[in-house]
């Protein structure tokens, strides 16, 4: 007998489907097993090639061809339990005979909890995303911890309930009935038995909206205004109001360097490729943030500390004091964690104590919205769809339809339109 692996499709992950054939026998039949068709060369598994450097990507790299090992010491385990049962046995060869041997080698995971450290080791996740996946489930774990097969709609209800009398604010209960369903369908494309409700947990449920804080033109224009004591005030304060006019997460924010100016057609941008999606991109450069290269001789603003971590606790902890002395006093209604309950709470404060780093991400966003294509906010705060944009600064879908129909109308050039006109 001999035996082959191969794969169907192209789409990640993909199912690994066996052959078997004798000299009067072809069968092929699925397999529990899936890898993604990167790592598959001529029926075997191919494992990621590395380099001398070390980076993040070597990492994952190194974590995923850990797995590629398991699952092709697995085929060549389920190879050898095969061909060694065909020649005891002699059997009849069928589909069904195929069916019954092919088990997986190592034990399954029942609990929820059990897997996820399968879940981490097969997924590509950020260090302070597998942060968010453990947070969630010490969340779970203060429950009820059980099997992939039992989680369904009764779990689910009672969880809700759960989450609800402990103080939990309702998008912290959201997320974590989507990351039950995301890592339920991990598991259930990697072979594993799964409750048909776990695949749709989050099913009508929606998140709540969160308060939309943003930062003004005419706040800005405070910001810029404002004569600050301290240094290390002065320096947030050029910090901030690069990213409200460039739109980038502050861990692409504060890898802005001198290098990564460039000039096309007398435009100046800044070049970057960001650290999230992966997209390469070129953020124009604006007179405000012009003028503070200037300010710095053609480079950026200082860190705050060498440390990157550091610098974004500091930098939080500084856009405060700065929104402060730059009287942005409006009242607004933000969700700020109680630090006895450690519950988030809605809350009416000054604006200056709701700020935080991504508020200039928001802020560019929003204050350019209507005045650029929003195919080019899009662009530049790399946001994957339209829809994702809208729901980011708050904006209902119904108004971007009544700027189609605007625009549409300032380009109107039908010969019906005419039609009904009085001489």
């Amino acid at each position: 007998m001999k035996i082959t692996y191969y794969l169907r499709g192209l789409s990640n992950p993909s199912t690994i489907y066996l052959r078997a054939r004798t000299d009067i026998h072809d069968i092929r039949i699925k397999t529990p097993f899936k890898v993604n068709p990167e790592n598959w060369n001529q029926g075997k598994v191919k494992k990621h090639r590395i380099g001398r450097s070390f980076d993040h990507r070597t990492k994952s790299q190194l974590q995923q061809n850990t797995f590629l090992d398991k699952l092709q010491n697995n085929l060549n385990e389920l190879t050898e339990s095969i061909s060694s049962n065909y020649l005891s046995n002699r059997p009849a060869i069928s589909s069904q005979w195929l069916r019954n041997q092919i088990n997986p080698i190592e034990d399954k995971p029942i609990n929820f909890s059990d897997y996820i450290p399968t879940y981490i080791e097969l997924s590509n996740l950020r260090s302070s995303t597998e942060k968010k996946i453990q947070s969630t489930l010490n969340r779970i774990l203060k429950f009820k911890d059980i099997p992939l097969t039992s989680i369904n709609k009764i779990y689910r209800r009672e969880l809700l309930e759960h989450l609800s009398k402990e103080g939990y604010a309702h998008n912290t209960a959201h997320h974590t009935i989507k990351v039950i369903q995301t890592i339920c369908n991990h598991a259930h494309d990697n072979g594993y038995d799964v409750h048909p409700d776990g695949l749709k947990f989050s099913r009508r449920l929606k998140p709540k909206r969160p308060p939309h804080i943003y930062l003004t033109p005419k706040e800005l224009f405070k910001l810029e205004s404002t004569v600050f004591k301290k240094t290390v005030y002065e320096i947030t304060r050029d910090w901030l109001l690069i990213s409200c006019y460039t739109g980038q997460r502050m861990g692409d924010l504060f890898g802005f360097k001198r290098e990564n100016l460039k000039t096309i057609d007398g435009y100046k941008f800044i070049a970057l490729t960001q650290s999230k999606t992966k997209k390469s991109l070129m953020v124009p450069v604006n007179n405000t943030v012009e003028c503070i290269l200037n300010k710095y001789n053609g480079h950026f603003p200082p860190l705050l500390t060498k440390a990157k971590a550091s610098n974004e606790v500091l930098y939080n902890r500084f856009l405060k004091q700065v929104c402060q002395e730059a009287a942005i006093t409006d009242i607004v209604k933000v969700n700020l964690r109680n630090p006895k309950t450690n519950r988030y709470e809605l809350r009416k404060v000054p604006k200056w104590k709701a700020v935080s780093s991504h508020i200039g991400r928001r802020s560019f966003a929003t204050n350019h919205f209507g005045k650029m294509r929003t195919s080019s906010i899009k662009t530049i705060t790399g946001h994957s769809t339209e829809r994702q944009l809208l729901e980011y600064i708050g904006q209902p879908l119904q108004e971007t339809f009544v700027d189609i129909a605007r625009e549409m109308r300032q380009v109107e050039f039908s010969p019906l339109s005419i039609i009904g006109k009085t001489s």
